[in-house]
């Protein structure tokens, strides 16, 4: 596993000290991070990914649909570097096994750790922590965060994910999710409501294209 010390010679130039420990601490495995910052995409990668980008610009909720290995996560995670740039801002990041136990009461959030810098250094260095009070519940996490990541939801994540949707869309908050569905299950599944913000402030983008990963 990546050390802090190693993490921190990766720091993204121009992300001050402040926004850098935000990063860190949003719960995001170091690892992923990591390979976020420092891998090398071909080039039609690349370009797919300024497209991508282009096409998000004035979205606040973004799925992106894909096999496995196919730069979904990576994607997400630079896509949070820059509402950091942009300050927005505080990010939060939450694998699928994450978000079930949230929803089943395993695990919760704190509701004042982004308060301050403090907050990421003496609670575990993430915002997690068992038998606590004040738990943000699912419904609140776009009137507390920035920007949320929710990576690799499931078909028994959709009615969390279809919440997230609403309240993103009545908080200012962004939103981006990755998955492995294809988009007409999406289409198929998702309620015409649900449906109807993702078209007024959301882009649906698939990802295809060979494993990344492989050869790694």
């Amino acid at each position: 596993m990546i050390t802090e010390k190693e993490l921190n010679e990766l720091r993204p130039k121009g992300l001050d000290g402040a926004l850098w420990e935000e990063l860190k601490f949003c719960h995001l495995p170091w690892h992923q991070l990591s390979v976020a910052i420092t891998v090398k995409l071909p080039d039609h990668v690349l370009e797919n990914y300024k497209k991508m980008a282009l096409a998000a610009r004035n979205k606040r909720i973004i799925i992106l649909s894909g096999p496995t290995g196919t730069g979904k996560t990576v994607f997400g995670i630079r896509y949070i570097i820059r509402c950091l740039y942009e300050g927005i801002r505080p990010p939060i990041y939450l694998d699928c096994y994450s978000l079930r136990a949230i929803i089943d009461g395993r695990l919760g959030i704190e509701l004042d750790y982004h308060d301050t810098l403090r907050c990421y250094q003496t609670r575990l260095k993430h915002p997690f922590a068992v038998e606590r009070e004040n738990f943000v519940d699912i419904s609140e996490l776009p009137f507390h965060y920035g920007v949320i990541m929710i990576d690799d939801f499931g078909r028994q994540d959709f009615e969390a994910i279809w919440t997230l949707i609403e309240k993103t869309y009545s908080s200012g908050s962004r939103l981006i999710l990755t998955t492995n569905i294809r988009p007409e299950e999406i289409d198929m599944e998702f309620p015409e409501r649900v449906k109807g913000r993702l078209r007024e402030i959301g882009l649906l983008w698939v990802r295809g294209g060979e494993d990344l990963r492989a050869g790694r």
